[in-house]
């Protein structure tokens, strides 16, 4: 029901600056985005983190059709650190349905 497009950085992409926000557009084609639901998860050498619209570090632009998201940890990654990313939305269908298409678009 919704696709997220334009990773930054890409899936197992290396030499990353260590102060490099993780950006993604997420769009749907149908009802819409709840921007509410959207949360991205980032386990790092600093633990579990979870940020959403109500975190300083999570900032998105746009219409529930496409949203532009940019999350900026407050922390830098350390070198050579290996980070994990997990993005979570909702559409505004009732009931609303769960997760993220993953569509990569050179």
């Amino acid at each position: 029901p919704y696709i997220l497009r334009y990773p930054n950085p890409k899936n197992g992409q290396t030499n990353v600056p260590v102060g490099n926000p993780i950006k993604f557009i997420i769009k749907s084609d149908g009802p819409g985005i709840d921007i509410d639901t959207v949360k991205v998860k980032v386990t790092d050498s600093w633990g579990i983190n979870i940020y959403d619209k109500t975190s300083p570090y999570f900032k998105y632009s746009g219409k529930k059709s496409r949203y532009e998201v940019e999350v900026r940890p407050p922390q830098p990654w350390a070198y050579e650190e290996n980070v994990q990313v997990e993005i979570e939305a909702e559409d505004l269908a009732v009931p609303p349905v769960q997760g993220v298409v993953y569509e990569y678009v050179p």
